[in-house]
């Protein structure tokens, strides 16, 4: 009987430090799962971010997009599509009173060659004399690096700035941020996992919320987290 009891704790004795080592082993992985959803939900978490200028509420604007030739040549789209979009964000969000719509805007540039080279304030005139001129420029515009059309490695770059036509000054330049933006996050994303198509559009999306943003109140992700 001795014996027995014996051999019944020594069994009781393994298979509770089995459970001990099996809850902690479960516990570590436990952890570990709470810790990566927690860093998950931390990236994908939104934060409100005030406007940088708040100088359209109760004016009237327009939007002009200027970039170099070769890059309208090699991406048609891109300078119309941005002049849309940002200009009826800004009516929809900024307070202005009224604007110019992007097309319109768009097809004035586009049909007078030389008006982009004078002065901001002659252009404001030009666009129905609006009271501030959203001039965003367009540096550079690719989806790959030069000689490498495998791999993707987007780079979308330039700035915004406001001109107040209202101004005595010629060319008065009230606001202005640089803009860079890249798509995809990580590297060795090939066209074998995302067309061109793709690509573009969100890096597009990805400047047009960076050149819209400054102006009025919207949800950005985490700074630490910040791919577009």
């Amino acid at each position: 009987m001795k014996r027995n009891r014996l051999t019944m704790m020594a069994t009781c004795a393994g298979a509770l430090a089995a459970v001990i080592a099996l809850g902690a082993g479960g516990g570590c992985a436990l952890f570990g799962a709470a810790g990566i959803m927690a860093e998950e939900a931390r990236r994908n978490a939104k934060v409100k971010v005030p406007p940088l200028y708040e100088g359209l509420e109760g004016k009237t604007f327009a939007v002009v997009v200027e970039a170099p030739q070769t890059l309208e040549m090699t991406y048609p789209e891109v300078v119309p599509r941005i002049t849309v979009a940002v200009a009826d964000r800004l009516k929809e969000h900024s307070g202005a009173t009224a604007y110019v719509p992007g097309d319109v805007s768009y097809a004035m540039v586009r049909n007078n060659p030389g008006l982009l080279m004078r002065s901001y304030k002659a252009v404001a005139e030009e666009l129905d004399d609006v009271d501030r001129l959203v001039w965003i420029t367009l540096d550079e515009f690719r989806l790959h690096d030069a000689g490498n059309r495998y791999l993707w490695k987007g780079v979308a770059s330039g700035s915004v700035m406001v001109i107040d036509a209202e101004s005595a000054l010629e060319d008065d330049i009230v606001f202005e941020r640089a803009i860079r933006v890249a798509y995809p996050d990580i590297q060795g994303v090939s066209r074998d996992d995302q067309n061109e198509a793709q690509v573009g559009f969100e890096l597009l999306r990805r400047f047009i919320n960076r050149a819209s943003w400054p102006f009025y109140e919207h949800e950005e992700r985490h700074p630490d987290f910040q791919p577009y």
